[in-house]
């Protein structure tokens, strides 16, 4: 009987693994006229029903920042 509650332990824990993950990733784009762009927008969302947020860094000619985006909130300001 000590196998099967094992069996049961480790089925409890693979159900565990599923909840939350975490990816990072880092692009770079270089635009030939940076003064045109004013914000960037995402569809990564509309690919990845599953993702639920993007912690996103911007550095430009104008300053540093950081953006949470979220489905419904996909664009970036610069």
């Amino acid at each position: 009987h000590e196998h099967e509650h094992e069996h049961e332990h480790e089925h409890e824990h693979a159900g565990e693994a599923r909840g939350h993950a975490d990816l990072v990733a880092s692009y770079q784009f270089v635009c030939g006229q940076p003064a045109a762009l004013d914000a960037l927008d995402t569809r990564l969302f509309e690919f990845f029903p599953r993702l639920h947020e993007i912690r996103a860094e911007r550095a430009t000619p104008h300053g540093q920042g950081a953006t949470v985006l979220r489905p419904g909130a996909t664009t970036m300001a610069f």
